[in-house]
């Protein structure tokens, strides 16, 4: 939705509010990926190095 969506119509704030209520929900039930390790790797950050 652009912002002159959001400004110029009631019907589409409410129906952006409510979107966002409803995603709050699944977002907040995330969780991390397992992941390969521990971050950062034992060597550090340096990526140069690679």
């Amino acid at each position: 939705m652009t912002y002159q969506d959001f400004t110029a119509s009631a019907p589409a704030r409410r129906r952006y509010w409510a979107r966002s209520h409803l995603g709050r929900r699944t977002f907040g039930r995330a969780r991390p990926n397992v992941g390969t390790g521990p971050w950062p790797p034992s060597g550090g950050t340096d990526c140069s190095r690679a």
